[in-house]
């Protein structure tokens, strides 16, 4: 019985349920050119461009012989064992010349199956108030503010982005709302204590975007005094100061480290610190160590990283840093690892040949906690992650966490570490509010933060809580 016929120019290819397979001249009526008899039933023959098969591995090439017929047919067989990239190669290239390939499957369809009735699942209706994934229309030209309030219904991260912006917008509504009753204590000024108002915002972020342009949106939050707590680590405190003396550079990524290096400039990304930028720091700090010194010892001063930073903010006296600003508008800025950095370098250096300088952590600590225990209400803005992050949400568990919270990073939750740990985690620790709706943008937040204090900060920059 025939069990498959299959047809190509000049050719007909036939098999049968007694192994054979069959090539046939087309012609009336059809002459058989040659007989093959395979292993195992031959279900199907299928052709592509000059090549037949199946899957026994047994090729059939055609080649001229003077003493046969023309076109004839020889078996070159191919065992399993030989499907490696060379032997196959190989047998290719000595086929190259042959008229025709034919090769045959067993292993193919021999009937159709009948596809189920019900492919589609059923459904529920999408509730008629579900936002609509929609983008902006730049046929209405070009307007950045209404760009930016599309993202909410954009979809993927630019709706994280939007979610950012209503929840910052809500942390300073409720900061401006008026506030009578006090919440608690903290060993502040009276008329900055944060149980005189309805919210308390506090901001953590990483060294690398002082370093980046991000430097000048935060300088503005502190300048108009829209955040009422900073964290950060050693660098956001030295290239906040450093940039006052020396300017950084933009690089490139790529740039190689050998020759950075022979040259004195030190990379931070695609962002470029000369050396002689720490040589003038170092010439800048020496003598404010010292006369921290002497108040220690003469005016029995206790000195804690939040002080020192205090103190260096007044120092250099510069409108465009972020110290100074939070020195002028008594903004306590936090640096639980000051010592990380250059200015622990500066610290080395004066204790070397100054001993006795002290800065106390516990009194920092105490000073954190008090505040946020203080707080009516909390919300939290962080950029990146590291040791400012946690500094700030651990010191709002003390609270039973935040209000509100924005996340900024590119850090992932898969290795548990605590700077891509997420905020539903954070809920579990009780550094956010179980009824808080926090929100994490997963982006470079150089990218992000700007735009975010265009649609918040600076719409909210001249209101004020009565």
């Amino acid at each position: 019985m025939i069990t498959c016929i299959h047809r190509s120019a000049g050719n007909l290819y036939t098999c049968s349920s007694d192994h054979t397979v069959k090539v046939h001249i087309l012609c009336p009526p059809p002459r058989t050119l040659c007989t093959h008899l395979h292993e195992a039933v031959v279900n199907r023959v299928q052709r592509c461009s000059r090549m037949l098969g199946w899957f026994s591995h047994t090729w059939w090439r055609s080649s001229t012989d003077p003493t046969r017929p023309k076109p004839c047919w020889k078996t070159q067989p191919l065992r399993s064992a030989d499907w490696d990239t060379s032997v196959l190669r190989k047998w290719r290239h000595n086929c190259s010349n042959s008229s025709d390939r034919v090769f045959f499957n067993t292993m193919a369809d021999h009937h159709s199956h009948k596809i189920p009735t019900d492919i589609y699942r059923t459904y529920d209706s999408v509730p008629e108030d579900t936002p609509k994934v929609k983008g902006y229309d730049f046929n209405k030209g070009v307007d950045h503010s209404a760009l930016l309030q599309t993202y909410l219904n954009m979809g993927l991260q630019a709706t994280r982005v939007g979610l950012a912006i209503q929840q910052i917008n809500a942390m300073l509504e409720k900061r401006q709302t008026p506030m009578t009753v006090q919440n608690g204590y903290a060993d502040e000024d009276p008329t900055s204590c944060p149980c005189l108002q309805s919210c308390t915002i506090f901001l953590s972020y990483t060294s690398n975007l002082i370093s980046s342009g991000v430097r000048e949106s935060i300088r503005y939050v502190t300048e108009h005094r829209m955040v009422d707590v900073i964290a950060t680590s050693a660098g956001g405190i030295e290239e906040d100061l450093i940039k006052c003396l020396g300017p950084v550079y933009v690089g490139d990524f790529n740039m190689p480290g050998r020759e950075l290096y022979k040259k004195g400039l030190n990379r931070i990304g695609n962002t470029l610190m000369p050396e002689e930028n720490y040589i003038k720091f170092h010439k800048w700090m020496m003598p404010i160590m010292k006369q921290m010194l002497l108040e220690q010892n003469t005016q029995g001063v206790l000195w804690t990283p939040s002080k020192v930073i205090h103190r260096l903010g007044k120092e250099i006296n510069d409108p465009e840093s972020v110290c100074y600003w939070a020195y002028k508008n008594n903004i306590p800025v936090f640096s639980p690892a000051l010592t990380d950095g250059a200015i622990g370098d500066m610290f080395y250096l004066f204790s070397s040949e100054n001993p006795g300088l002290i800065v106390d952590m516990v009194e920092d600590v105490k000073r954190l906690n008090s505040l946020a225990v203080a707080a009516n209400s909390t919300g939290m803005i962080i950029l990146g992650g590291g040791v400012a992050k946690h500094h700030i949400c651990n010191a709002n568990s003390w609270r039973t966490g935040a209000d509100y919270a924005v996340y900024i990073n590119t850090a992932q939750e898969f290795d548990s570490c605590d700077s891509g740990g997420s905020p539903d985690e954070a809920k579990s620790w009780g550094k956010i509010r179980l009824s808080a709706q926090p929100v994490k943008v997963c982006a470079d937040a150089s990218i992000v933060f700007p735009l975010l204090v265009a649609e918040t900060f600076a719409r909210h920059v001249n209101k004020t809580a009565k």
